[in-house]
């Protein structure tokens, strides 16, 4: 009978094994079998599965029990074997199926060095039991006439706060590559501001929060670089507005601000001038959204699982978000603002972070305070972001000033002077 040369044979043939007897989803007694004979043959394999399990991630009952006692049990070397575990078990041995059940345990695993498999098949299998039974619990609500629909939506939303486990959420510092710090942003358009700051620009995977008192020029400037960007980027952009100007208001601010008219001239020479512009700008790719296509589509959730599929299919350089502070929320918040934009905030820093690109949020001040900027529900939306500018528009003289008042990233703060353009209502 042939006989692998070496254990790395006979424990590729284990894995292989392990692999086509854990096919139910739900449950696999092979892995957590494998798991507690691992734990008691190998200390190494014991504070692993300590580190990485708890007894209620098993779906035998008697597994539990033996995992429970088993991480509370230890021996004078630190660690669980048979032995030590049926002293420890006492009245419990015989609920876990006696001794002789506790000695085929011992035996089980050949390999308590790939315990991390078995952890990950037994970890997997609670993940998707959990699942389950909050769909269940969630169809029962569905199916109650006396639940209001919000009340059904609010319970589901905890699908999307389960906590979800990643194998590459660590980041070994020699795995890190460093990038020139002019690779780490995008640019604004306007390249005297982008020096403002050691990105470069708008930070990549960060919010940029820019404010403005009523009526400052905080739409005009997120307006004009949203052109800018889109003229120059490979990929295309992205802009929201969630109060003061609709999908089709923007489109006409916009078409202002490239061409100088509203929309195309009937007289001529300002027609030609209109069909030049555009031609020029034809090649263009992005656009806004358009939040009255969905029934709550000024909703956070609904806005970022729009945006997530939108990226896969064409991706985004960056997304503009007008009037932030106005973006609502499925859950029930029982009318607190504060606890609201707590939650959109994070919602929106989570979703440039998984992206990878820079979200540009609008924020409304309410007033200047000794000289310092003050915003409703400001605080929230700060502690998230990694730069701030704060627009300063002088109707009287026409010019504007962009100051930097926050940059997590290094850079100078001060003001940057810019040119407004009254008649495209643009700033260069």
């Amino acid at each position: 009978m042939y006989e692998p040369e070496d254990n790395q044979d006979v424990e590729s043939e284990e894995q292989n094994e392990v692999e086509i007897r854990l096919k139910d989803p739900l449950s696999s007694i092979d892995a957590e079998m494998s798991v507690l004979s691992a734990m008691m043959l190998s200390k190494a394999a014991y504070d692993e599965c300590l580190e990485t399990l708890e007894a209620f991630h098993f779906f035998r009952p008697a597994h539990q029990v033996i995992f429970s006692v088993m991480s509370k049990a230890t021996g004078a070397d630190g660690w669980v074997d048979s032995v030590i575990l049926e002293n420890a078990l006492g009245t419990r041995l015989a609920e876990v199926g006696g001794g002789n059940y506790i000695r085929d345990l011992m035996e089980y695993c050949y390999f308590p060095e790939n315990v991390a498999m078995y952890a990950k098949v037994v970890l997997d299998c609670w993940w998707r039991r959990k699942i389950l039974d909050e769909c269940r619990a969630i169809a029962l609500d569905c199916r109650n006439p006396d639940l209001s629909a919000n009340h059904v939506r609010e319970r589901a939303s905890v699908l999307t706060d389960l906590p979800r486990p990643s194998n590459g959420a660590w980041k070994p510092i020699r795995d890190i590559q460093v990038r020139p710090m002019s690779e780490t942003g995008v640019s604004t358009g306007f390249p005297q501001l982008d020096a403002a700051i050691d990105t470069r620009g708008y930070p990549s995977g960060q919010m940029t929060i820019v404010a403005a008192v009523e009526k400052g020029g905080k739409s005009t400037f997120m307006l004009s670089s949203f052109i800018e960007l889109s003229q120059n980027c490979t990929e295309r952009v992205g802009y929201a507005s969630f109060a003061d100007l609709n999908a089709e208001q923007l489109r006409i601010r916009i078409n202002r601000a490239m061409t100088g008219f509203r929309s195309r001239p009937t007289h001529e020479p300002e027609a030609s001038e209109y069909d030049a512009t555009m031609a020029d700008i034809g090649f263009w790719s992005s656009g806004v959204y358009d939040a009255s296509e969905h029934d709550d589509g000024a909703c956070i959730e609904t806005f970022a699982a729009w945006l997530k599929a939108e990226h896969k299919k064409a991706p985004f350089a960056a997304f503009f978000l007008d009037y932030a502070q106005e973006i609502q929320t499925v859950r029930d918040t029982q009318g607190n603002e504060a606890r609201q934009n707590a939650i959109t905030s994070q919602a929106v820093n989570r979703l440039a972070s998984k992206l990878k690109i820079p979200i540009i949020v609008g924020s409304q001040l309410s007033g200047i305070k000794d000289g310092q900027p003050m915003t409703k529900w400001g605080r929230v939306w700060m502690a998230k972001c990694g730069w701030m500018l704060w627009v300063q528009h002088d109707d009287e003289t026409h010019d504007c000033d962009v100051v930097v008042l926050l940059s997590r990233f290094g850079g100078q703060k001060g003001k940057i002077p810019m040119t407004w353009d009254r008649r495209n209502l643009r700033i260069r």
